[in-house]
């Protein structure tokens, strides 16, 4: 194979590398605020919630070690209604992290906190409860495992057997351990979706998870987000979501990985084409250099001459002869 050919095919390497297939890149700083919609002891509480990737590190889930993207849960959620006849209102702090995979979507860990005051009645009689609920649950394999941004389809379907592992503590008293094996159902629409909410209107695939009690998770998934657009959960049986997110501000810009990777792909293919112009210019034959002939009143250093032996009169030269 010639060296021109072989510098040709580096160069379309290069070119090809250096522009991956799309996916996931998460940076630290991103953030993805949700208006938020869920239950909390009985009331319909609403607020927000933000996730914030504050770093990667792995991650042991069941004793296998993941390679996960931290997001940092806030939050604030309240509500008040009327329970026979008295005020009743409900305020929920939120903290946290959800542990995803790096590179995907999919859901290792989540620790989630929640601080929360009820009051029933009002002053003087009035009744106060504060709890500090601690949730932890671990995903094996990682739930939505099979979810690949990059490749999944309208249409698609698979399955997944998941070890979930929940462990709930009530001010510092486990209060309940559960490990269960739950078989998901994943069934992606038959086609994208648009999707409008406060953050902007966005292209989206459709995801259903559905349990074998009938329980469904739903959620709209953005490529430009990095995350979904809209989350809901339904409880087996249950017509209206326990549990709504609708995206309403976020800065999933993967600035400088994105950036990075353009910069050292143009540098890369910069220096493939140098390459090429390098082979190709040493495989060109050399045109036969022609001494210059010497031009008539220049004469410089290498055009000089020879010097005249003693006796001989230099070429070109007529003597004058003597007037009588």
């Amino acid at each position: 194979m010639s060296p021109s050919v072989v510098a040709l095919l580096l160069v379309f390497v290069f070119i090809t590398s250096a522009f991956p297939v799309s996916a996931i890149e998460r940076v630290r700083g991103q953030f993805w605020t949700y208006d938020a919609s869920m239950t909390i002891a009985g009331l319909n509480a609403t607020g927000t919630v933000t996730y914030s990737l504050s770093g990667q590190d792995s991650v042991m889930a069941s004793g296998v070690s993941y390679d996960a993207d931290i997001l940092t849960i806030s939050g604030n959620l309240s509500a008040s209604s009327t329970l026979f006849g008295a005020p009743y209102s409900v305020s929920t702090v939120l903290g946290g992290a959800r542990y995803e995979s790096r590179g995907g979507m999919s859901t290792i860990r989540e620790d989630l906190l929640q601080w929360t005051n009820i009051s029933i009645g009002s002053a003087p009689v009035q009744l106060l409860a504060r709890m500090q609920t601690e949730i932890t649950t671990t995903y094996t394999p990682p739930c939505l495992s099979k979810f690949d941004p990059a490749t999944t389809s309208p249409g698609d379907t698979w399955t997944e057997g998941i070890t979930l592992n929940t462990t709930t503590i009530v001010n510092g008293t486990t209060v309940q351990g559960i490990s269960r094996l739950v078989t998901y159902n994943v069934v992606i629409a038959s086609s994208m979706e648009d999707v409008t909410v406060d953050a902007g209107t966005f292209q989206t695939l459709k995801i259903t998870t559905t349990d074998s009690t009938g329980a469904r998770n739903m959620f709209w998934w953005s490529s430009k987000v990095q995350n979904f657009v809209v989350e809901k959960r339904y409880d087996a049986l249950n017509s209206q979501p326990n549990k709504l997110l609708t995206l309403k501000e976020f800065d999933s810009s993967s600035g400088a990985g994105t950036l990075i990777a353009v910069i050292v792909g143009v540098v890369v293919v910069a220096v493939a084409i140098v390459i090429l112009a390098a082979i190709l210019s040493a495989r060109r034959p050399r045109e036969p250099v022609h001494p210059l002939p010497p031009q008539a009143g220049v004469l410089g250093p290498s055009r000089m001459p020879p010097p005249t032996p003693p006796g001989v009169k230099a070429p070109g030269l007529i003597e004058k002869q003597p007037r009588h």
